[in-house]
């Protein structure tokens, strides 16, 4: 999915912790991208409602300038955000699968391996045995 998705949008441009700002031309989305990258777990969709009203936006302009600015749904943001922190947490080592899958908001541990396996092909045990090889 994320090959997919990064091959068909400015989803680089747009990647926390790079250079994102200048690529977004509206501030109140560049804004909404730094509190999406800063509390993850809590962007979920109250959350990005949350978010369009502090960047003084009604839901549907704010999902409309998030798409025209970064190609990508706020949700769909949302996501990739939790994946590459799940992927991250996951080939550290230092939490259990369950309380990876807590602090990313799933409600089990099962709920987070079938998304982690959608989203990656492989579950997050067998790719943190191989992240721990390397």
């Amino acid at each position: 999915m994320t090959e997919i998705v990064t091959g068909n949008s400015r989803w680089n441009e747009v990647r926390p912790g790079g250079a994102f700002a200048p690529q977004v031309s509206d501030h109140r989305i560049r804004r909404a991208l730094e509190w999406m990258a800063a509390d993850i777990v809590r962007a979920g969709d109250s959350g990005l409602e949350r978010i369009a009203k502090e960047v003084g936006l009604s839901r549907a302009h704010f999902f409309e300038l998030f798409r025209q600015n970064t190609s990508l749904t706020p949700a769909l943001f949302r996501n990739m955000l939790r994946m590459e922190e799940a992927y991250r947490q996951v080939a550290e080592g230092r939490n259990s699968l369950g309380a990876i899958a807590d602090e990313m908001g799933f409600r089990a541990q099962s709920q987070f391996t079938r998304f982690f396996a959608m989203n990656h092909g492989v579950t997050p045990s067998i790719y943190r045995r191989a992240a721990l090889r390397i």
